[in-house]
């Protein structure tokens, strides 16, 4: 349907001109085709059919989207910055080398197990003396031979004991051999040189009962003498005058 409006205009060859239009432009500059409504001189609508929105509140709905588009356009978007990753230590905990496996592992270090406690009495390197003399069999109470008690010596290489008397030791040997490490008969070696091969060459002092080669005393002995013979440490401590 075509709206038709008749327009007058006054002091034009003093006459009214009817004019008839299909389509005119809006008071906006848009054109108004069929169901679009009419503006009149004072640019409200004149009529709106067919239940279509006035051209004015078309008008004023885009001018809200353009004014919301170019908000979001000028608002500038956040800019994120990269968190960085961590970087790992290059300096290592003390006591540890960058290299060491059980630091590169995650380990921690295994303890030293700790020293066993020393027996007490014992020197440093002697083995742990036999409370029973090997001989009687007896102990520091009693003397199975003579029944009476007395102290036992023990060899401090293999830890064998023994009765002075079951050993028969001399007055001086019994002095003599609580004076150094004294050995059994077993475990005797050279004073001198510290060893105990050639042990049918090993000569004993009948003063303190240690043991000497022939060929290392000075001078060397070819054969063991007769009779009781003393080493140069006892005769400076028994024999001296």
């Amino acid at each position: 349907m075509k709206v038709v409006r008749q327009l007058c205009v006054a002091g034009q060859g003093g006459s009214g001109t009817t004019s008839t239009a299909s389509s005119r432009r809006s008071s906006g500059g848009g054109l108004v085709g069929a169901g679009v409504p009419v503006l009149g001189g004072n640019s409200s609508p004149v009529a709106s059919r067919g239940g279509k929105v006035p051209t004015s509140t078309v008008w004023s709905s885009l001018a809200s989207v353009e004014s919301a588009a170019s908000l979001v356009t000028s608002t500038p978007a956040p800019v994120v910055t990269p968190t960085p990753e961590p970087q790992l230590r290059e300096s290592s905990p003390a006591g540890l080398t960058p290299h060491d496996p059980e630091q590169q592992l995650g380990v921690a270090p295994v303890p030293a197990p700790p020293h066993p406690p020393k027996s007490s009495g014992v020197e440093k390197g002697r083995a742990q003396p036999s409370p029973y003399c090997d001989f009687c069999l007896g102990d520091t109470s009693l003397n199975k031979k003579t029944g009476e008690s007395e102290e036992l010596v023990s060899c401090s290489d293999c830890g064998r004991s023994g009765h002075p008397t079951c050993l028969q030791f001399t007055a001086h040997m019994m002095i003599s051999v609580r004076q150094y490490r004294w050995q059994c008969i077993e475990c005797k070696c050279c004073t001198l040189c510290g060893t105990s091969e050639n042990d049918d060459q090993l000569l004993f002092c009948d003063d303190c009962d240690r043991g000497y080669h022939l060929y290392c005393l000075r001078p060397p002995l070819q054969e063991p003498p007769e009779g009781e013979w003393s080493c140069d440490l006892c005769l400076q401590q028994f024999h001296t005058k």
